[in-house]
């Protein structure tokens, strides 16, 4: 999965824009929404880790909206990007003027972890768990 990541964000890629009402607010209420369990919360401001393989991927997101990004392969080089964070109920959108824009889905494992995809990833390819970093 890191190197998916790493792949996906190297040259600019134009990705579509999430919905205006995706961004920013509260995930809307439907019929329904009462009666299931409240999902468990992340605050992703902080500093994030996470590995697959040998590759790891360090994530720092702060209570302004920016990121930084750096994905360090296997052997290979690291690569580190910053700009612009906005987040949704299950979506985030990281967009650098270094290397466009990258739109994940994430799903809370609780206050310390969460798990990042890419859409379209392959079925066989797990999820990059990130753990909250001191």
């Amino acid at each position: 999965m890191a190197r998916q990541l790493l792949e996906s964000i190297r040259p600019p890629v134009a990705e579509p824009p999430l919905p205006a009402d995706d961004l920013g607010g509260p995930p809307a209420r439907g019929a329904g929404a009462e009666s299931r369990p409240a999902a468990p919360e992340t605050d992703l401001v902080g500093r994030w880790k996470a590995s697959s393989g040998g590759d790891t991927v360090e994530l720092e997101i702060t209570a302004d909206s920016t990121f930084t990004w750096k994905a360090s392969p296997q052997g290979g080089p690291a690569v580190e990007l910053s700009g612009t964070v906005e987040t949704a109920a299950d979506a985030i959108k990281l967009e650098s003027d270094k290397a466009g824009t990258m739109v994940g889905t994430v799903a809370s494992k609780g206050p310390a972890a969460f798990e990042f995809s890419l859409p379209g990833a392959a079925a066989d390819v797990p999820p990059l768990v990130f753990k909250r970093q001191p």
